[in-house]
């Protein structure tokens, strides 16, 4: 479960958030007022959904909210399970050393730059971009 504020009410207001339901705003009938979630916002709280057509949260009991006046609250925790092939790469991008990791993709960036640059900077400022990255020692 996830915590979430919402952004439309005066004060504060935190739901867990227990899932996703598979309406939108706009098709989900609230039972007792027999109008939309959509129109209920506009009528109680003169809030126009941006994206009505997108499918509410569940934030426990009958509860569901538009996705749009929700903030995630930060730090919260993510509890699912990964498939065997997100586990596999998970474990072989921790598994390699930083430098590893990001050292191609700093020198193709740094190349492109360079490319891209080279005759601006070389002629006009008398430099030119390294590709390759520099080493530094941290100390803990």
């Amino acid at each position: 479960s996830t915590s979430s504020r919402q952004n439309h009410l005066s004060y504060k207001r935190k739901y867990t958030i227990t899932g996703v339901h598979t309406e939108s705003a706009n098709k989900t009938i609230i039972e007792d007022l027999g109008i939309s979630v959509a129109k209920y916002f506009l009528g109680s709280y003169k809030i126009k959904l941006a994206y009505p057509d997108l499918p509410l949260v569940k934030a426990g009991g009958k509860t569901k909210l538009p996705m749009e006046l929700c903030t995630l609250l930060p730090n919260q925790p993510y509890f699912t399970t990964l498939d065997s092939a997100q586990q596999r790469d998970m474990i072989r991008q921790a598994c390699q050393k930083p430098d590893e990791k990001n050292e191609g993709d700093i020198v193709q960036s740094a190349q492109e730059v360079k490319d891209v640059t080279s005759n601006f900077t070389g002629s006009h400022y008398g430099f030119e971009i390294n590709p390759k990255a520099i080493e530094l020692n941290a100390e803990s």
